[in-house]
């Protein structure tokens, strides 16, 4: 399956070999704890999202976290960064 313009513009920032700017990234963007934690372990990682979701049990919550709920937190998290690069070479032009 294709994925949409800022989805891949997010994964392709995320593939950069430097690390050091990767970080930079992430600490640009206005991701939330979650959005964060689920990016850094599925991109840099590499770990599939159901054991990502096995992981977080409770976290901080009653309920579990079902694998539909992890794939909403990448895909906005993702979304974020896209817009965030696609801004900012908008602004560079």
């Amino acid at each position: 399956m294709k994925r949409s313009l800022l989805l891949e513009i997010a994964h392709k920032a995320l593939q950069s070999p430097c690390k050091a700017s990767v970080q930079q990234l992430l600490d640009d963007v206005n991701l939330s704890l979650r959005e964060k934690e689920v990016i850094i372990r599925s991109e840099l990682g590499k770990q599939d999202l159901e054991t990502i979701c096995n992981s977080f049990v409770h976290w901080g919550k009653k309920s579990i976290c079902s694998y539909p709920h992890i794939v909403r937190i990448k895909k906005a998290g993702m979304e974020k960064i896209g817009r965030y690069i696609n801004d900012k070479e908008v602004i560079k032009k």
